[in-house]
Formats: C-alpha cells, structure tokens, sequence
C-alpha cells in the first residue's frame, strides 16, 4: 500500500473576561486535507495467484468549525463551562478498482453541538467533574458511478446525548 496524506489548518481563539466570574471563549477552525492512496490486493488459492485488486483513492476534504463557550467561575473551587459548537464537513472521493471506471462520490455532514461541563475542587487533589453534552448529525453522501446510472443519494440524520460524571484524585 502506498499512500500520503497533508492537512492545513489555521485556529483563531478569541478569549476575554466579561467580569470577575464570568469568562466567554470564541474557536473558528478552517481545515484543509489530502489523502491519497494505491494499494494492491493479491488473492491466492494453493499458492497460486487467483485475484489482484488495484484500488486507488483521491479523498480531499474541507472542514470548517466554530465553538462559543462562556464559563462562570464564582471562587477558586468551582467552575462551569455552557457552550455551542458546529461543523461543516465536506469530502469529494474519487476511487478506483482496477480498470473500472471511476466512482465519484460527494459527502456533506453538519454537526450542532450544545454543553454544560461542571467542576468541583473538593481538595487541590481531588476533584468532582459532571458533563452533559447533545449533538445533531446530519449527512449527505451522492455517489455517481457512470453516466448511464442515477446518482445514488444516502441522506442521514443522527441525535446523541450523553452525560459523564468523574471522581479525580491526583498524587502530586
């Protein structure tokens, strides 16, 4: 197998106090990637070669991110962290099997994103941390094979929630 892959992304934060106890964060996030790869896969029956696959894949990809967080620190114990995120995703794919034609293929995802993260230092050692987060997902994958055929649409719509709770103690 043979591939390489490049990635470039620029981060811009901007952070500033509103007052003594509360603080809000601003992410923008634009990401550019490559991946390409040729790989060979080589069947054998009784040490004789009965099938050979060549794959090739070209898979650029863009992806463009923001994030807003306030947090509210009301005394050296405490803090909480309520925040808003999302995310444009789009990949273009064009693949390869042997001498067939190429199969291009164009996903789009969108995330949406809301958190509230807690914690409570109950010592300098230990700590209490809670967490509730609910995101959405929403994706669209076109595939167009040939000219003769319909593109193939697969659209996909996706809601998670979870909520962690942590007990930290730190030998320091």
């Amino acid at each position: 197998m043979d591939s390489w892959g490049l990635d470039a992304m620029a981060r811009y934060v901007y952070e500033k106090p509103i007052n003594l106890t509360w603080q809000q964060t601003s992410t923008a996030e634009l990401r550019y990637s490559l991946y390409n790869s040729h790989s060979i896969e080589k069947t054998y029956e009784k040490d004789v070669l009965s099938d050979e696959k060549k794959v090739k894949v070209n898979d650029p990809n863009v992806r463009i991110s923001l994030s807003h967080v306030y947090g509210y620190y009301p005394n050296s114990r405490t803090n909480i962290q309520m925040g808003a995120s999302t995310s444009f995703i789009q990949h273009r794919t064009d693949e390869q099997l042997n001498d067939d034609p190429e199969v291009n293929s164009q996903e789009i995802e969108i995330y949406g994103g809301l958190s509230l993260y807690g914690n409570y230092y109950f010592s300098p050692q230990l700590r209490f941390s809670m967490g509730v987060h609910g995101n959405y997902l929403y994706s669209k994958n076109t595939i167009k094979e040939t000219a003769d055929l319909p593109d193939e649409v697969t659209k996909t719509s996706q809601f998670g929630s979870s909520v962690s709770a942590s007990i930290t103690y730190s030998l320091f």
